[in-house]
């Protein structure tokens, strides 16, 4: 929120209305369309400043300032990092000429520690960041109690802590922003306007903490938060579209944690809202376009219904389409649209979306400045297509960049990030692929220790925990299957046990992680012929197909998996419980309405074998 100072220097009318276009376009959002009106404006501004001498500080202070916040809403508008530049440099020499008895001096602070978060946004530099909280403090201290723009103030300090926190990892900020945003909300009444800015606040700074820490309260109430911020904004307000994109992804997140379909279907529901709302030249039109694909494409995971995969492509094509190079989203929505690229290559095989995912990817790191705070999240999804392709291809080059790229992606994040994990662990994924291409077992003894090194970086109440543990799981499995040590089998079980222990029913990502400990007990039966590893194989299969819903495009995976354990025991026992429930199996998949064609005709050919 910033403060506006529309008193000019020499009370000139063109500087007047120079700052009263500052003004709307703060207060609308930065509107895309002509920049004409604004570069006129900032022209005025600089002659202003130009004009003021040195030695009247007061009037300094104010022309500094001002032509600060015009610089800052251009770029906000076209990406030119030497207007942000010029807007912290100016902005702070209105600081320092402003005495601190002087009402402004608030209002300087209060805009200069906005900025220096919008330039930390496009930058990394975790030096802007940690000036933007110091100076956003300082403001929130001056005030005095019941201030009428303390609440304001305190939503900012909140905003730059969450963004400290993605950088680094240290969840005191998130607590320190948590509490900031509820003060907000505390000072505030309910017919205040600015209401529903301090809930969504709060709501973001509640939703990464559930994202950090896994627990379910702080995502509820993220939900509860943001869906208030909605209801209390009307849909001519400038912020009513990024307020439904903000509920969307917290939804997503609800989504992806319960599997519970209305999540998903309220996400895509209120982000074709926002995409409604947002005016075709707005420069943020490409994240609620980015947002909306991303959605889709989560969908098209649960269903694989080809419309929602295509769909999804396209929006994120124009999100990049409508973006210009030089704007500080423009490597995200690269990043986003070789994921779906190369999502739609894993669905239609046409490996001319895999090397244009791979291309567009390239770009986006290109275009992401070193030690930016996405750079690492980047890198790890060009090395993930490149696995892709290496997969599909074989071509050694592919996994020997995707390698070099995963491992670029560990070594410019500190030891101490919470992502760092994550990018171990597909890492380690790349060079489970490199064994067993090559065979060379030093590939796979890698891969264990950096999945180990994942694991041991995590706790146990962090929602990738059970991932983590289960991809250390699959290495130990294949060391096995190579070297037939049955003390990798056993690691590998007690591994994936302890990932379905760390999850409940209402964790989709539990279904997968029974299906792979299923697949191993089902190995190990296979090695030593005992029962109980099959009986206890069948059991995890049929949890697996209890918890995926009907429609799910992996149901038919664990069905036909469930289908051939069952038939095995059946020739083990000649039980005709086990034949009959086989065939039963078979049918279900036979006859589900998504997956892949080809699962279900094998099913189809299995059942009429039992006919």
């Amino acid at each position: 929120m910033y403060s506006i100072e529309n008193k000019p220097p020499h009370n000139h009318l063109k500087i007047t209305k120079a700052m009263t276009l500052v003004h709307l376009w703060v207060n609308s959002g930065y509107p895309g369309g002509d920049l004409g009106e604004v570069n006129s404006a900032i022209a005025i501004l600089e002659r202003a400043l130009d004009a003021t001498p040195e030695d009247c500080g007061i009037d300094k202070s104010r022309a500094s300032s001002n032509l600060g916040l015009a610089l800052e809403c251009r770029f906000r508008r076209n990406g030119d990092v030497d207007d942000l530049n010029k807007a912290i440099s100016l902005q702070e020499q209105g600081v320092e000429l402003t005495d601190d008895g002087n009402p402004s001096k608030i209002a300087r602070l209060n805009n200069l520690g906005i900025t220096l978060e919008a330039r930390f946004t496009h930058t990394g530099n975790v030096a802007d960041l940690d000036k933007g909280i110091q100076v956003q403090r300082q403001v929130v201290n001056i005030l005095p109690e019941g201030y009428k723009d303390k609440a304001g103030c305190l939503c900012n300090l909140g905003s730059v802590l969450v963004s400290r926190f993605e950088l680094l990892g240290d969840l005191s900020d998130l607590d320190n922003a948590i509490d900031a945003a509820e003060k907000a909300l505390e000072q505030t009444s309910e017919e205040d306007l600015d209401k529903a800015m301090y809930l969504n606040t709060l709501g973001n700074a509640l939703r990464r903490r559930y994202g950090h820490i896994g627990k379910v309260e702080d995502l509820q109430r993220a939900l509860s938060s943001k869906q208030q911020a909605v209801d209390s904004t009307t849909d001519d307000h400038p912020d009513k579209s990024a307020r439904l994109l903000s509920l969307g992804t917290s939804l997503d997140m609800h989504y992806e944690l319960t599997g519970n379909l209305e999540d998903l279907e309220k996400s895509i529901l209120v982000k074709r809202r926002a995409v409604d709302l947002v005016q075709g030249n707005d420069p943020d039109a490409a994240v609620y376009l980015s947002s909306l694909g991303g959605s889709l494409g989560a969908r098209f995971e649960r269903f694989e219904e080809i419309g929602d995969l295509q769909e999804g492509v396209l929006l994120q094509q124009r999100a990049v389409d409508v973006t210009v190079d030089t704007h500080v989203n423009m490597p995200g929505y690269l990043n986003n649209l070789g994921i779906a690229l190369e999502t739609r290559f894993l669905r239609l095989d046409d490996v001319s979306d895999l090397d244009q995912a791979i291309s567009v990817l390239r770009r986006a790191v290109d275009l992401t400045p070193e030690t930016h705070l996405f750079e690492a999240a980047r890198l790890n999804s060009l090395g993930n297509a490149l696995d892709s392709r290496f997969r599909r291809l074989q071509e050694a080059k592919d996994m020997e960049n995707a390698i070099l790229t995963h491992q670029e992606a560990v070594d410019i994040t500190p030891k101490d990030h919470p992502r760092r994990a994550f990018y171990l662990t597909n890492l380690g994924n790349c060079l489970d692929d490199l064994f067993e291409f090559t065979g060379d077992i030093d590939n796979l003894e890698d891969a264990i220790v950096v999945h180990k090194l994942a694991v041991s970086l995590t706790l146990d109440d962090h929602p990738d925990k059970p991932a983590y543990l289960s991809n250390l799981g699959i290495s130990y499995e294949l060391r096995f299957r190579r070297l037939e040590k049955v003390e990798d089998l056993e690691n590998a079980i007690l591994l994936k046990q302890r990932a379905v222990e760390l999850t409940d029913d209402s964790n989709v990502s539990r279904i997968l992680y029974l299906y792979n400990l299923g697949l191993s007990f089902l190995s190990r039966f296979l090695h030593t012929n005992d029962l109980d590893d099959l009986d206890a194989a069948i059991q995890a299969y049929q949890r697996a197909v209890d918890l995926t819903p009907l429609d799910h495009a992996r149901k038919v995976i664990y069905l036909k998996d469930l289908g051939d354990a069952l038939r095995t025991r059946f020739g083990k026992l000649g039980q005709v419980t086990d034949l009959n429930q086989a065939y039963n199996t078979y049918q279900q998949a036979a006859r589900s309405p998504s997956g892949h064609p080809l699962l279900r005709f094998e099913a189809a050919l299995a059942y009429a074998e039992l006919s």
